[in-house]
């Protein structure tokens, strides 16, 4: 699977980084880990498993605005489904 590539509708400045463009990946057990910490509810773990997906610190992808989000979201969702259900992206593989 490609990774998938967003572009912001308007970029983001944290930390004296820019971020503009986003190049999310399959995400992995640091990216899980990392989501678990951040605590709060669904959305917060969902938000920060993208952040870690693409490599942007959580606060810096916090301040990335709804509508970007949402078609975030949908241009991941097989890159997260894969992880959460399991299958041949993840490592498993389905019984014969």
């Amino acid at each position: 699977m490609e990774n998938p590539k967003y572009t912001l509708s308007a970029p983001i400045s944290f930390n004296g980084e820019t971020y503009s463009e986003l190049t999310f990946r399959e995400p992995d057990v640091g990216c899980m880990v990392d989501a678990e910490a951040a605590g709060g509810g669904e959305q917060t773990y969902m938000c920060a498993l993208l952040a870690a997906m693409c490599d942007m610190p959580f606060d810096a992808f916090r301040k990335i605005r709804a509508g970007d989000l949402r078609r975030i979201m949908k241009a991941t969702a097989q890159l997260v489904r894969n992880f959460d259900q399991g299958g041949e992206e993840t490592g498993e593989t389905s019984p014969s």
